[in-house]
């Protein structure tokens, strides 16, 4: 008899490479949104998309805005 474990095993290497990918496949979902007819199929699913991976961030790590691109700041004494 074969044992098998009873959940799969999922490293922090694991994690870091999941983050990593949905980072890269939401930030190709905007381009991709933003390249087609607003209110397209193919932009509706691209924003789905977005979405989707936003409350996925939000149950892993706790914030819905995790992959938003901070926005750029500008020194005040310049």
């Amino acid at each position: 008899m074969v044992r098998r474990a009873l959940r799969p095993s999922f490293s922090r290497n694991d994690q870091t490479r999941l983050m990593q990918a949905l980072r890269d496949a939401r930030h190709l979902a905007l381009i991709r949104g933003e390249s087609v007819g607003f209110g397209s199929e193919q932009h509706v699913a691209s924003r789905d998309l977005k979405d989707a991976i936003d409350r996925f961030a939000q149950h892993i790590m706790g914030d819905s805005e995790y992959f938003w691109t901070p926005l750029h700041s500008t020194p005040e004494n310049v």
